[in-house]
């Protein structure tokens, strides 16, 4: 059973009220995990548990471990709208906090969660993403760069100007930089503190490039593209039905970190309208 107070029971500490859909704060009951309470249906990365102390004083959060046995993975989770009890979504926010230890390695492009969508006949390992292009799915996520600067990362057949063929792309999605208040796109991440990042995702009319895409990173909108095709004509009923949860160090052949690092995540939600930060 999810977790809805979580999240929930702070709700008036934040800027915004939305409807909560769903929420965890990795407090799971005596006989769940958190991987049911979030709604987990398939994981082949497992490099995460939830820790009793976290920084700067939170309790029960979910702690990721990269670079363990040189491994470049920190987790790979599946989440299913059905499991969290929710029913798939046109239009949904997404969003959640980070804490990146202090000397963390900004080593290529750096994947953390976002939003997806699948058709019946896909699998959850086999949603658009790592290089392939699917039209009975998509995603959505965000991805670190070495400037410690963040962007969307859009498997779908077009996206800010670009359909995802296009040669420029090289076939491994459409991206686009998070842009902060003063116009850089430099130190958007800030290891050791807390940020929050948060997703919107509008699905477009199929066949029509008129979806919307945006992300928050505390409380600033730096990624706003209202072009996406998340579905085709082809494929008029894919909505927005998942949580990626695709935690790892870059996708290149020597983008690897070079030891451990580790990353916390706490305050997941689902809303139907901007979340935003606390007061």
């Amino acid at each position: 059973m999810a977790t809805w107070l979580a999240v929930g029971e702070r709700i008036t500490a934040w800027r915004n009220a939305p409807t909560v859909l769903w929420s965890t704060s990795f407090s799971p009951e005596p006989d769940s995990t958190w991987q049911e309470e979030a709604g987990v249906v398939v994981a082949s990365r497992t490099n995460a548990e939830v820790v009793a102390d976290g920084p700067e004083g939170r309790d029960d959060v979910l702690e990721v471990t990269f670079g363990e046995d040189g491994s470049r993975w920190g987790m790979d989770y599946r989440h299913s709208f059905e499991a969290m009890g929710l029913e798939p979504r046109e239009e949904v926010w997404f969003s959640y906090d980070v804490y990146l230890d202090e000397d963390f390695e900004f080593i290529g492009d750096g994947k953390l969660g976002g939003l997806a969508g699948m058709g019946e006949s896909v699998e959850p390992l086999e949603v658009s993403s790592g290089g392939e292009y699917d039209e009975r799915s998509f995603s959505v996520r965000a991805m670190w760069r070495e400037n410690r600067g963040v962007v969307m990362y859009l498997y779908a057949r077009h996206g800010d100007g670009k359909d995802f063929d296009d040669e420029d792309n090289y076939g491994y999605g459409i991206f686009e930089e998070f842009t902060k208040a003063d116009g850089s796109t430099d130190d958007v991440l800030r290891p050791g503190t807390w940020q929050r990042i948060e997703h919107r995702v509008k699905l477009n009319t199929p066949g029509r490039n008129d979806g919307v895409y945006e992300m928050w990173i505390d409380g600033h909108k730096g990624v706003s593209v209202t072009d996406v095709q998340y579905r085709t004509a082809e494929h008029p009923d894919l909505e927005v039905n998942a949580v990626l949860s695709s935690w790892f160090f870059g996708g290149g052949k020597d983008q690897f970190p070079t030891r451990v690092n580790t990353a916390w995540t706490d305050d997941w939600a689902l809303t139907d309208g901007y979340l935003g930060i606390r007061d």
